[in-house]
């Protein structure tokens, strides 16, 4: 999770204390980090998705969001396509969360499933295809 701001708005995170004063947008149902959730010195605005929070972002109508980087820069290169350079993401993250793929041991083969999985999973990675892929739905640059 990291912050994102416009990049008319003059703002670099470095600490939770960084958004002292701010209005930050807020996605319900989210997991946020208890610190972020307990802390009472900035404002927070709760959207009733990513997107809606995105789109106040944009509006200029909140200073920051609080964003998961994939799914956010997914949303903006679908919904708001004008706006894909206007943000910038902060270099320090909120929180990071491992991501995980989950076969169930019930299947019989399960395990060679994911011995698959894993394994064409690498070799996209080695291959370049992987970045191609997240570059394509706007989830990374094309230079990454």
């Amino acid at each position: 999770m990291v912050i994102v701001s416009r990049d008319d708005y003059d703002f670099t995170y470095e600490s939770l204390e960084s958004l002292r004063g701010k209005t930050v947008g807020v996605a319900e149902g989210w997991g946020y980090p208890d610190d972020f959730q307990n802390a009472d010195f900035f404002t927070k605005d709760v959207a009733f998705d990513l997107k809606q929070s995105l789109q106040k972002l944009i509006r200029g109508r909140i200073n920051l969001a609080i964003v998961e980087e994939f799914a956010s820069r997914y949303a903006i290169s679908q919904s708001f396509k004008d706006a894909v350079d206007t943000l910038k993401y902060s270099e320090i993250s909120l929180q990071t969360n491992d991501l995980h793929v989950a076969f169930t041991r019930n299947h019989p083969g399960s395990e060679e499933i994911k011995n698959r999985f894993n394994a064409a999973l690498a070799a996209m990675k080695a291959d370049g295809s992987f970045q191609k892929i997240l570059a394509f739905h706007g989830v990374l640059s094309a230079d990454n």
